[in-house]
């Protein structure tokens, strides 16, 4: 069954959420203060660890050819900027 579900990251560099297989990120952004993810997912589907890495704004990041932008969230009325990849294996 199709649903969209919300995920919540941390704002830390290397972090796996459980998700179906073949989801679909459909937008990255905040609520309460907090860096969300949401994604259309299969609910009868398998679950696979999809890798998210979240840096700050001028944060250094390390050279990763497998990295995918998938979105930015502002927090804290945009005093701080989120920027969130998925690791492609």
């Amino acid at each position: 069954m199709n649903k969209i579900y919300k995920y919540i990251l941390d704002a830390i560099d290397y972090q796996e959420i459980e998700m179906p297989i073949d989801s679909i990120i459909l937008k990255v952004g905040e609520q309460r203060e907090q860096i969300c993810v949401w994604a259309l997912v299969n609910t009868d589907l398998y679950l696979v660890n999809v890798v998210f890495r979240v840096y700050k704004t001028g944060a250094q990041i390390s050279e990763n050819p497998r990295l995918k932008y998938i979105g930015s969230s502002h927090l804290y009325s945009g005093n701080l900027v989120f920027h969130v990849f998925t690791e492609n294996t």
